[in-house]
């Protein structure tokens, strides 16, 4: 009988060819947008890319982590980190908001204005404390400056903006402004 030594490095063995393969290699490089960039985000069951396809912060950020991930994990990340480069792009261009900063909750495909599920120019805490890790996973992985200093970037407006002093806690729903606001029944 193998000892539990082996039959543990069977199944990590297994579970990482699963991962690679029957996950990883679903979802990428299939849902890199190479016309408008970031990542698409609706996709059917079929594995089909859906027509409408906005872009929120979290899914954005979530491409991001977990090719930065990927890349650390299989023997051949080149793949993947070239995924994860991918979106940087798009987060500073696009999702992050020059004017007021912060990174916007919703974007259209394109990187424009979006009233999709009428969040129009919101910003949440936790889509920007996740574009951070994402972000810094990046960075891990890359040494990329630009990806530690927009994390760092993010991290000072969140702290700015979404800190209550009062309680010492987070705000989670902001205006384009950074201005806390109660979001009643919003998920």
């Amino acid at each position: 009988m193998p000892s539990l030594l082996d039959r543990t490095q069977r199944l990590s063995e297994t579970m990482a060819g699963h991962f690679e393969h029957d996950v990883l290699q679903k979802w990428y490089p299939l849902v890199l947008d190479e016309q408008c960039g970031g990542y698409f985000t609706n996709i059917d069951f079929g594995w089909t890319l859906a027509p409408e396809q906005e872009k929120m912060i979290v899914s954005q950020a979530r491409h991001i982590w977990t090719t930065s991930k990927a890349a650390a994990f299989v023997a051949d990340g080149a793949l993947y980190r070239d995924c994860a480069r991918h979106g940087l792009a798009f987060l500073r261009e696009h999702m992050w908001d020059d004017k007021y900063g912060g990174f916007f909750q919703i974007r259209d495909r394109q990187g424009g204005y979006s009233d999709g599920r009428g969040w129009r120019e919101e910003k949440r805490t936790y889509g920007n404390a996740f574009a951070i890790f994402a972000l810094a996973s990046l960075y891990r992985l890359t040494g990329d400056p630009e990806a530690l200093a927009l994390a760092q970037t993010a991290f000072r407006w969140i702290e700015d903006h979404a800190y209550d002093n009062a309680h010492k806690g987070y705000f989670q729903f902001l205006t384009r402004q950074g201005e806390p606001f109660e979001a009643h029944g919003a998920y």
